[in-house]
């Protein structure tokens, strides 16, 4: 894999050639062993660092190709995460989000396609912008949630886990997301995202704490910060 790596980034590589890498290299890619991929993923950052920016360019798209971003190292990766999240926010705020926010999602995703890959310093924001685009903007257009997003919102929110849970639950009561659950439409969206959130929690508190708002959330808004709510989360949420 490396070898195929080194000949796509060459600046003397054929194009013709790096066309037909790109056909064989994702089945490359998937027998290949982690170990390995983290390696070109420090390899590429190494273009980077040292200015070569043509090669780091044709890095990036091989790796676009391979559906390998997870394996970028973490110094780059944290950088195009937040950078990331930050534009996934301007396009749910913005002109035409249902159009705009794809794109953005699916980048953002293929960073973060699981728990492991997830910044701990990074979690808490990307899963309030996440499910603030999965509660969507409560109009009648799709139910206000941009169609070709939802599949990544719903992908990221599934990794929550029994880590990240509380995150997911905590950013309810955020202003920008509460705000948005005085509306009938984005309450039953919240209701989704907490249930797929609570298919991959184990810990039994944290599963008492999703039911109790599956369970209310839609009656309103008060349920995600009220007294009983608090007590119930006391230690996996600050409040």
């Amino acid at each position: 894999m490396r070898t195929v790596f080194g000949i796509y980034v060459a600046p003397e590589t054929d194009p013709a050639v790096r066309k037909n890498i790109s056909r064989i290299a994702p089945a490359l890619w998937r027998a290949c062993g982690d170990d390995a991929k983290y390696k070109l993923g420090i390899v590429l950052e190494g273009y980077n660092v040292n200015l070569f920016k043509d090669k780091h360019a044709l890095g990036e798209q091989f790796f676009e190709v391979v559906g390998g971003n997870s394996f970028r190292s973490p110094s780059e990766r944290v950088i195009i995460v937040d950078e990331l999240i930050t534009e996934l926010l301007d396009k749910h705020n913005g002109w035409d989000n249902f159009h705009h926010e794809p794109p953005v999602a699916a980048q953002l995703y293929s960073y973060v396609p699981e728990q492991a890959s997830i910044f701990d310093n990074l979690a808490l924001r990307l899963f309030k912008v996440v499910l603030m685009c999965r509660v969507g903007r409560g109009v009648a257009y799709c139910e206000g949630v941009s169609p070709g997003g939802r599949k990544y919102y719903d992908a990221i929110l599934a990794a929550a886990g029994d880590k990240f849970a509380a995150h997911v639950m905590a950013s309810l009561s955020h202003f920008e997301v509460k705000n948005k659950l005085h509306n009938g439409l984005c309450r039953k969206h919240a209701k989704s995202a907490l249930e797929i959130v609570r298919k991959n929690v184990i810990n039994a508190r944290l599963i008492e704490c999703l039911d109790y708002l599956i369970a209310n959330i839609e009656t309103g808004a008060a349920y995600v910060d009220n007294a009983e709510f608090r007590k119930l989360s006391a230690g996996y949420i600050t409040w």
